[in-house]
């Protein structure tokens, strides 16, 4: 399998080098598959020269389309294998687990005009809206809704969602936040403000695991909401 990763990544590196010699050289059937593999590496780019043509978004969905059939995540990690993990930081190129068409796709959902007076879709704001973008997209997986649109979206446009990564799926995390937001009011209960709050919390719901108590339900709630709790001076190494 990794032999055939290499080759592939070997010919589209050729068709950049010398697209015109490779034609000419595989267009012969009587060269087998090995020493067309000597013979596309003789004539492949270096590593620094792909970085430099095929850095940014825009080159990781030309390569995509142009190798992987639009699979961004296989395109992803046969490059990364091939150049490593320090030289393919230098690509600048994001995880994302779909295709380039999905891609193109997440900025007009979510975002709005230009001369819109919001930036971003309301409905999908905050936590309520991650759970309900997840729903409608992603089949309620939270933890892929969240890295796709992050991988797609200008951080400062992405800040403006207020979302959280959550590993997990949408029953979950809506269960998680029930522990301590009142459905219908939408604000924190009362019992769980301050660290003695926090502590009933822990013991109630999480087996008294003070430090996964807070992992799990500050993944799920809003930064306003937590502000409202009042956790922030709870002291978890000294439990």
């Amino acid at each position: 399998m990794r032999t055939k990763v290499f080759f592939t990544y070997l010919l589209f590196l050729c068709s950049i080098a010398k697209a015109t010699e490779c034609s000419n050289l595989f267009s012969d059937q009587s060269i087998d598959k090995e020493t067309q593999m000597v013979i596309a590496k003789a004539l492949t780019i270096t590593h620094k020269d792909f970085i430099e043509h095929f850095s940014g978004r825009i080159g990781y969905l030309y390569i995509s389309e142009k190798y992987y059939e639009s699979n961004m995540f296989k395109a992803y990690a046969d490059v990364l294998y091939q150049l490593g993990r320090e030289r393919f930081k230098e690509l600048g190129w994001p995880s994302f687990k779909g295709t380039t068409i999905e891609y193109r796709t997440i900025g007009d959902r979510l975002v709005k005009p230009k001369d819109a007076s919001v930036k971003i879709d309301p409905a999908f704001v905050r936590i309520t809206g991650e759970m309900r973008y997840a729903s409608m997209y992603y089949a309620d997986d939270v933890h892929i809704a969240y890295r796709n649109v992050e991988a797609v979206l200008e951080p400062s446009l992405f800040e403006l969602l207020g979302w959280k990564d959550f590993l997990g799926n949408v029953t979950e995390m809506q269960g998680l936040r029930n522990l301590v937001v009142d459905p219908g009011s939408g604000r924190v209960f009362n019992m769980y403000i301050g660290p003695y709050g926090f502590e009933r919390l822990a013991h109630k719901k999480f087996f008294d695991d003070k430090v996964f108590a807070f992992m799990k339900i500050f993944s799920v709630l809003s930064d306003a909401e937590i502000k409202a709790l009042r956790w922030e001076n709870l002291k978890l190494n000294s439990y």
